[in-house]
């Protein structure tokens, strides 16, 4: 607890009994006091939060006037401090009429200490009179002649005697005060500029005055016509006396002793400034963080940002103007926060989508704009692109039912256009009552549709008898139908011997769900018909090789239109393809291996030829069902002629030189076998090497490709 009690007298620079005291606007009043401690002892040395109020009473009653500070230096306990040099000017009306006036101090949260009644001076009185007189003689004056030069010095005032308050401004001239340094903390240099200092020791107001204190600190008051000393002024030093109006705001290099500095202030005491109402800022105000406008709100055109960046919880509550339109946004996206014209939509492309969805779309209209949503029949769209005000993209959802759906665009703004009936659910093959007559045909009618099982009925009408296939939707166009897979590792060999593989119309192998799983042959070996085969190599359903190793053929027109098994069942030596075909990627490397070894039909693009027996040489036996000319084969890895192979389902051996029969699921083109390469595990080599390289020498380097073959039609 800190109680405080007054040191020096009140010195009120008006008389109360002048009544032209209430001419006089404002006044300063000097206070001087102590604070101690509870123990009686002074207070810690430092800056303490204090206001002064004065009154008409000693007690009660509403201030006559309130001025606070937020820092009053304490030295020893002392203080001091002016009231009305601030921002609350002290009116003299208060001190007007003889009416007493009583002062109250308090000292940061604490109660107001007991009042104190204020005297007045009576030169004090006089000489604010004075300060404010413009005509008034003076009877009995020490006039400035009768005054010997330097009668009046430094050695007769009091230190401290004359403050800075005490001075009229203008008083003191630099020609009247010797100084070298401008304040510093350490010598800082001659003040090259010292507003209104250029006149120190001229009291040129006062004269005539008929009690006026001493004006100046200089050795003569000079031009003091008619100056009183008031007691040597060691009664003057609470006087309300002129201000001293020196001002070192221009000074050039001027340093500051003592100056309160932002670091310095108590948190509080910065939260009593920003919690201030009613101030006006008038230049630009520049906010590195976030303003924020806790009630009332931003007028007066407020300048607004034309960032157009993703919107994001980092930009909340931003607005920008693009020219046309403002925007707000909302943590996840710009809402447009002006009305625009409703939008219009007019069309979409394609029109026809999969009942099972998943298909972008493009909506064209008008008045489209940045966050936009849209509904197909009613369910929501997703991955919504406005590209322009005339131009969007969306993913349509899945359908309930089959035909023409309305599309609806909302814009932010809740403003929304409706196309009626512009896009129509189509099957798509998804569920049996979905089936359509072909992998190609869902292909068109879901054109992004992934490879996957499907519903096909290929005698169309009632879908009670439609079945799942495997459509390849991917490659050379998609629209392809699964007829047959091998599996070169699956320890089950489809070679030249297998004809309920190769020829059999109602035996099917493996099951629809692990096709490209392992050996697979189904209904559709049987049933589905085209004029294209497409072979596809993989591995385990997963691409080959980048970029996917496949072949297209055509079909020759004799044979279009013929399932797989008719095609299978054909004579000796079929050629069922026309043209060259379409090719893509690389079973095998070229050049890596000594023979140019490669699938026939991916790697060379050889003629199929099914159920080949072309001897390759007058005293071997080389037929494979699924395959090629062996002729042709020699001439590309330079062969014997006697020992080829190449294709799939095969089978080797050479009667008149100790037979050496090979079976075999797939080869790449070799004259012998198994060459150094081969096409995984599923072989079997009698040539007396076991899987071996047969060259004339048994040698045990064989590279296996673990790769697998599908077929298709289309």
């Amino acid at each position: 607890m800190l109680r405080s009690r007054l040191l020096a007298c009140v010195a009120i620079a008006a008389a109360s009994l002048l009544s032209t005291l209430a001419e006089a606007a404002n006044v300063n009043l000097a206070v001087q006091g102590r604070l101690t401690t509870t123990g009686g002892g002074p207070v810690a040395d430092g800056s303490y939060p204090m206001a002064l109020a004065l009154y008409e009473t000693e007690k009660g009653g509403a201030p006559l006037h309130y001025e606070a500070f937020l820092g009053v230096p304490v030295a020893g306990g002392v203080f001091a401090m002016t009231v009305g040099a601030g921002i609350s000017p002290l009116d003299a009306a208060i001190f007007t009429g003889g009416k007493a006036a009583w002062l109250g101090v308090s000292v940061g949260p604490e109660p107001e200490l007991p009042r104190v009644a204020l005297h007045p001076v009576p030169y004090a009185i006089s000489a604010t009179a004075a300060a404010t007189a413009s005509a008034l003689t003076c009877s009995g004056c020490v006039a400035q002649g009768q005054l010997a030069s330097g009668a009046v010095g430094t050695t007769q005032l009091a230190p401290a005697a004359v403050t800075a308050d005490q001075i009229a401004a203008g008083a003191v001239t630099s020609a009247h005060v010797a100084f070298t340094y401008a304040g510093s903390d350490s010598k800082g240099g001659p003040a090259t500029t010292a507003v209104y200092a250029d006149s120190a020791g001229t009291a040129s107001s006062a004269t005539q005055a008929d009690t006026a204190k001493v004006a100046a600190l200089a050795d003569n008051a000079t031009q003091a016509d008619t100056a009183k000393v008031a007691a040597v002024a060691d009664k003057a030093t609470a006087a309300d006396l002129a201000q001293l109006a020196v001002k070192a705001t221009s000074a050039d290099g001027l340093a500051c002793t003592g100056c309160v500095k932002l670091d310095m202030l108590a948190t509080d005491a910065v939260a009593a400034f920003v919690s201030s109402s009613g101030g006006t800022i008038t230049g630009d105000l520049k906010v590195a963080g976030k303003l924020t406008a806790v009630t009332g709100q931003f007028s007066g055109g407020a300048v607004l940002g034309d960032d157009k960046g993703v919107c994001d919880n980092t930009k909340a509550g931003a607005i920008r103007f693009d020219g046309t339109h403002f925007y707000g946004c909302t943590g996840t996206g710009w809402r447009q926060l002006d009305n625009a014209p409703p939008p219009g939509v007019t069309g979409a492309e394609p029109a026809n989508v999969p009942f099972s969805g998943g298909a972008t779309i493009t909506l064209k209209g008008t008045g489209f704009a940045p966050l936009a949503t849209v509904t197909v029949g009613g369910v929501a769209a997703t991955s919504v692109v406005v590209l322009s005000a005339t131009s969007l993209s969306c993913v349509v959802p899945a359908a309930t039912t089959l035909g023409a759906k309305d599309v609806v665009v909302s814009n932010a703004d809740g403003q929304a256009g409706t196309g009626v009936g512009i896009v129509t659910y189509v099957a798509d093959g998804t569920t049996k009552a979905m089936a359509l007559a072909s992998c190609k045909v869902i292909k068109a009618a879901n054109p992004a549709g992934a490879s996957a099982l499907y519903w096909i009925d290929p005698n169309g009408g009632d879908t009670s008898d439609a079945y799942q296939v495997f459509c390849d939707q991917v490659h050379s166009g998609g629209g392809w139908t699964l007829v047959f897979n091998l599996d070169t590792n699956d320890g089950a060999m489809r070679s030249w011997g297998d004809t309920a593989f190769w020829q059999n119309q109602t035996a099917t192998f493996g099951t629809l769900s692990g096709a490209l799983k392992g050996d697979y042959k189904g209904s559709t070996y049987a049933t589905a018909q085209g004029s294209e085969v497409l072979v596809w190599a993989h591995n385990e359903g997963a691409e080959w090789n980048d970029p996917p190793a496949w072949a297209r053929y055509s079909l020759g027109n004799a044979h279009t239109g013929k399932t797989m098994f008719q095609l299978m069942n054909l004579g000796s030596n079929t050629t069922i393809s026309t043209g060259t075909p379409d090719r893509s990627g690389k079973v095998a490397t070229p050049g890596v291996y000594a023979r140019n070894a490669g699938d026939v039909f991916i790697d060379d693009g050889l003629p199929i030829i099914v159920n080949s027996t072309g001897n390759g040489g007058t005293d071997a036996t080389n037929t494979v069902r699924f395959g090629t000319d062996f002729a042709t084969v020699c001439g590309i890895v330079n062969c014997n002629g006697h020992n080829v192979q190449g294709g799939y389902g095969g089978y080797h051996a050479r009667p008149c030189c100790g037979g050496y029969p090979i079976t075999y699921e797939a080869e790449p083109t070799f004259g012998y076998h198994p060459g150094e390469m081969s096409f995984g595990s599923d072989y079997v080599n009698n040539n007396g090497c076991g899987n071996s390289v047969w060259s004339n020498q048994c040698t045990p380097t064989v590279t296996t490709l673990q790769v697998d073959f599908a077929i298709f039609v289309r």
